[in-house]
């Protein structure tokens, strides 16, 4: 068996103890997360820790510490013809547990995060496959563009970074075939954009480029350069393409950076060229930049190895423009090409003992529900419409095909509970979830309050939905897990609500593949 003091612990807390009051009771759960990604492939084993609060000591659990247990080497994600090698990707997950002497059996919860090309085809349903005798209670996920950020932004230390010192930050994740930018504002990811530039747009093998991506022949073309496969990997075109493609990267952070807008700042043909949807915009200063992904290993200038392909030119390049073009501080990032499978440990898991309604008795419990927040405005009034519109954005934020599944509507509100109120908000969740429903699915309703009863009502009393309905109260999600209603756990009967790992699918499924 294992023992926790052989690996190096890292301590993640994202509460200030000193401003909650004592603990009172405590419960502790094991999490595996799973990275497999275009370029590379992570793991990392956590404990959670949890507790009741003396304030909150009749309601619910909170987590207050993370600990990572131990991270696994990077394993360079094997494909076999466009198709990832799932066995391949399953000794390692094996050997990870031999390893570390973790037990499946062990882990109360967990996610496998595919994303990039891992993503395409019939991949997901492979490793799901593939991975089935490995893991107990896993969720397979796909991460779309979006969440990617996210996910890279909470494990860079940004999200945690922004709400400690009150500050908007920008988190650029520099990865193999892609690059994410998520904007945070006081510990809230309010924004993400993509960018079609990665360290893999061009591989090399003895000395010569053995491949280039579609995004890197748009890019050379604007930028009038010859690149083709046999080029020698020290030829001129390469470092001007890779100048070109840094130049992209921080014209986008520029542009998110531009808050006054005192100034015109638009983008090269080459970022318009490989953006993928509408550039960000802060609206506000940002007081610091974060870098994560593996090309992030060479701006930090954690690594001098080469691995083949455009990743170190690339690095290098993006450090001289931040210096040359932008006055915003960077901060250092411990783990820079770990950060997306840390944000992928992520794990919440929560309490509600604040009351639950259900249309009928016999509900089953419901599993891997994905968590959907929709941002509402700070007032009591909340117009239907505005309702919806914040629903609708929410799903487009995290890559969630409208129908595909049932979701979890996680609801933050400040007013007061009247029936008018209520019933705004009951008819704008209709509106907003209009496709689930018709669909079928079930209506699952999260609220930080303890007004769920009263929603639940008027949703089936005065607007006679059909479908079948739950509400929890008084629990505190994010937008980036999976929750399990209705079902007990293992350390106290007090825990209707789980609330897991972070991971969103981008075609709208997920495959609760490994349940013990």
């Amino acid at each position: 068996m294992h023992d926790d003091d052989d690996y190096e612990h890292e301590h993640y807390s994202p509460f200030d103890y000193g401003e909650r009051g004592p603990i009172s009771e405590t419960v502790q759960q094991l999490t595996v997360g799973i990275d497999v990604g275009s370029t590379t492939s992570q793991l990392v084993f956590s404990r959670i820790h949890l507790a009741r609060r003396g304030e909150l000591l009749n309601t619910r659990y909170c987590v207050v510490l993370r600990e990572v247990l131990y991270r696994s080497p990077v394993l360079l994600t094997p494909f076999a013809g466009g198709i990832i090698d799932a066995a391949g990707v399953a000794a390692f997950v094996r050997g990870q547990y031999e390893h570390t002497g973790f037990e499946p059996q062990e882990m109360d919860s967990g996610t496998v995060a595919l994303t990039g090309a891992a993503l395409e085809g019939d991949n997901p349903e492979v490793l799901a496959h593939a991975l089935a005798g490995d893991a107990s209670r896993l969720v397979c996920a796909t991460a779309g563009p979006n969440l990617e950020a996210v996910l890279a932004a909470h494990g860079s230390g940004a999200v945690a970074y922004s709400r400690r010192a009150n500050q908007t930050v920008l988190n650029i994740d520099l990865g193999g075939h892609g690059t994410r930018l998520a904007l945070v504002r006081e510990g809230d990811v309010t924004g993400t954009f993509a960018l079609g530039i990665g360290g893999r747009l061009v591989t090399f093998e003895q000395g010569r480029v053995a491949h280039v991506a579609t995004e890197a022949v748009a890019a050379a073309e604007l930028l009038g350069l010859q690149l083709r496969v046999g080029l020698p990997s020290n030829s001129q075109a390469l470092v001007d393409l890779a100048n070109g493609l840094a130049l992209a990267v921080v014209e986008s952070i520029a542009l998110a950076a531009a808050h006054d807008h005192e100034h015109e700042h638009r983008p090269s043909a080459v970022a318009e060229r490989l953006s993928l949807g509408q550039p960000l915009h802060s609206h506000r200063p940002i007081d610091a930049l974060f870098f994560s992904g593996g090309v992030a290993e060479y701006l930090y200038q954690r690594e001098q190895q080469s691995f083949g392909d455009l990743g170190e030119l690339l690095g290098q390049a993006l450090k001289r423009q931040l210096s040359d073009r932008l006055a915003i501080p960077v901060e250092p990032v411990s783990d820079p090409i770990g950060a997306t499978v840390i944000g992928v440990t992520q794990l919440t898991v929560q309490v509600s003992g604040e009351g639950m309604a259900a249309s009928r008795a016999d509900l089953p419990p419901l599993r891997h529900l994905r968590v959907v927040r929709p941002r509402l405005p700070r007032r009591e009034a909340i117009r239907p419409a505005e309702m919806a519109q914040a629903i609708l954005r929410a799903m487009e934020r995290l890559d969630l095909a409208p129908a595909a599944q049932p979701v979890a509507l996680w609801i933050s509100w400040e007013g007061q509970p009247s029936q008018a109120a209520l019933r705004d908000l009951a008819a704008g969740i209709v509106q907003g979830l209009s496709d689930n429903l018709r669909a079928g699915h079930p209506l699952v309703l999260a609220f930080d309050g303890v007004y769920g009863e009263g929603v639940c009502r008027i949703l089936r009393d005065e607007l006679k939905l059909a479908n079948d309905i739950i509400s929890v109260d008084g629990v505190d999600l994010s937008e980036f897990d999976f929750i399990d209603v209705g079902e007990a756990a293992r350390q106290r009967n007090a825990l209707p609500v789980v609330a897991k790992v972070m991971g969103a699918p981008r075609s709208g499924w997920v495959l609760p593949v490994f349940d013990a």
